[in-house]
């Protein structure tokens, strides 16, 4: 028998306890170059950024907006724990040399994960599943 221990955060009872402690990364959208915004991401693990134009639009996060938030970041919470920066985008998985080329620039800006996005495009369930099958892009090859 299997017996869970229970975690509860923000009101919420999770089952069951994850082996990661204290938790799992919790990872919270964070709009750059708001402070309010960024300085509430700072209390968590890490930062997926949406970049915001000076009129309210959200704008394209280039890897020299990632360098600069990095800084900004170090500046405003010297951490001894990792906080992440997580970016989104979309890569051709039949495509290596490609997929790597749009990746690295913002892997050494300081971005240390990136997420396979498909929001923007018309897909169906089977071009997700070809996708996840060509797995995610390499920058080490």
């Amino acid at each position: 028998m299997v017996r869970y221990c229970a975690e509860t955060v923000q009101g919420m009872t999770l089952l069951p306890l994850p082996a990661q402690l204290p938790r799992i990364p919790i990872w919270v959208v964070g709009a750059w170059p708001r402070v309010k915004s960024m300085q509430r991401a700072l209390r968590w693990d890490g930062i997926i950024p949406a970049k915001m134009s000076a009129d309210g639009l959200r704008a394209t996060m280039t890897p020299a907006d990632i360098q600069t938030m990095k800084t900004w970041i170090a500046e405003q919470c010297p951490q001894a724990t990792p906080f992440d920066i997580i970016i989104e985008g979309s890569t051709p998985g039949d495509d290596y040399a490609q997929a790597a080329a749009e990746v690295l620039p913002y892997a050494e800006a300081g971005a240390t994960w990136w997420i396979e996005a498909m929001w923007s495009e018309p897909n169906g369930p089977e071009d997700v599943r070809i996708r996840i099958r060509q797995g995610p892009p390499h920058i080490n090859e």
